[in-house]
């Protein structure tokens, strides 16, 4: 007893003398919805989470209290104007949830927690962000275009899992393999401030601004039940966007929402519909204004250059049909179609917060041989 109140002691007064901001408590990650500075948050009361390590035998946390502001200031001092949890007794250190005023959509909050340990020293992490995306359907005031028809024949079911029984209905499917192209000009009247987008294209997608692509995900979104839920990505754009005129381009493939009809099976790939879009732009301007772009039916298209896609068959792509510059703001699309508002998918739109597919490592051939003067193999 004697040897552990000396040892105890000895700790608490090195404690002392090495102040709060050397304390062997150490914050390693700090988590919303158990992600770091996550984007796309749809829920309106997400946990925080937070990891801690210490070079102390048996040190532990004992409280905590999490704060929630709309500025980095607000999140650091007594006065978070959103919630506040109070000194919570609790060694727990996993999803705390959110209990404090409404969140709103598309919006950055920041948070840190402060923590009290067994030798009654007291620690407060750095601030940390997160960003909402669109947390109410009514949130949403973009509309699905496609190049396919406005109304789809469908079964009861809502989907085809055999090419037969499109037969029972008035009208059969008729199946669109290429990809599609999807293309809108708009004008921002002001600095930009900040930007963000909410974005499904179904079966996969490829969003492009002013010829640059949004984000790294590839074969996105991923496979759901379409008709019980629709997944979509949230990417900050403020550097893609300026002042004047901006294009905004959409590449559509057939994923696993528009196979070909010799794949449809119950338990392999179902047809859901023919290829659509639903896309939404928040942009905040530096005079404070805020301006929402989204699909509707003033959006025009055309056939993309990848003439087949599946995902058990791979693709054909034909660069005699790429449309050079589409994607940007001194492209000519006279020629091109106007959209079709099309039926939505059906199921609920929910933020994708999955770790997204990436390319991670692109291989270069070790040889090409010429075949003919139009056949090269790699």
């Amino acid at each position: 007893m004697k040897i552990y109140l000396l040892m105890t002691g000895c700790v608490l007064f090195f404690y002392s003398l090495s102040g709060c901001n050397n304390s062997p408590v150490q914050f390693d990650r700090l988590l919303c919805e158990y992600a770091i500075e996550p984007d796309g948050i749809d829920t309106p009361s997400p946990g925080f989470s937070w990891i801690i390590r210490s070079s102390l035998k048996g040190h532990k946390q004992t409280a905590c209290r999490i704060r929630v502001a709309s500025t980095v200031q607000g999140a650091s001092t007594d006065s978070a104007e959103l919630w506040d949890s109070g000194k919570i007794y609790s060694d727990n250190t996993l999803h705390h949830l959110y209990a404090g005023k409404p969140l709103e959509s598309n919006h950055t909050y920041f948070w840190n927690v402060t923590v009290w340990d067994n030798f009654n020293q007291v620690v407060t992490s750095q601030t940390t962000r997160f960003h909402t995306a669109l947390l109410t359907s009514d949130a949403w005031q973009a509309d699905w275009i496609g190049a396919g028809p406005s109304i789809e024949p469908r079964p009861e079911s809502g989907f085809f899992k055999n090419p037969k029984e499109q037969y029972t209905l008035q009208d059969t499917v008729i199946h669109e393999g290429t990809s599609a192209l999807l293309r809108k000009t708009i004008v921002c009247p002001d600095e930009i401030q900040s930007a963000w987008v909410y974005i499904c294209g179904l079966g996969y997608y490829e969003m492009y601004l002013n010829g640059e692509k949004v984000g790294e995900n590839v074969l996105a979104p991923a496979k759901t039940n379409y008709l019980a839920q629709v997944l979509y990505d949230t990417y900050e754009v403020t550097d893609l966007l300026k002042t004047g005129e901006n294009a905004i381009g959409i590449h559509l493939g057939n994923g696993w929402f528009n196979p070909y009809k010799k794949w449809w099976k119950e338990y392999r790939m179902q047809w859901f519909g023919a290829k659509k879009a639903r896309m939404q732009l928040h942009i905040t301007l530096k005079d404070g204004s805020h301006k929402i772009f989204s699909t509707d039916k003033t959006w025009k298209t055309a056939p993309g250059p990848i003439v087949y896609n599946c995902v058990y068959d791979g693709e054909i792509y034909d660069a005699n049909k790429e449309e050079s510059g589409w994607a940007s703001t001194n492209f000519d699309d006279s020629r091109w179609a106007g959209v079709n508002l099309v039926q939505a998918p059906g199921g609920k739109m929910i933020s994708q917060q999955m770790p997204p597919i990436r390319v991670i490592e692109t291989i270069e051939p070790a040889s090409k041989f010429q075949i003919t003067p139009d056949t090269v193999v790699y």
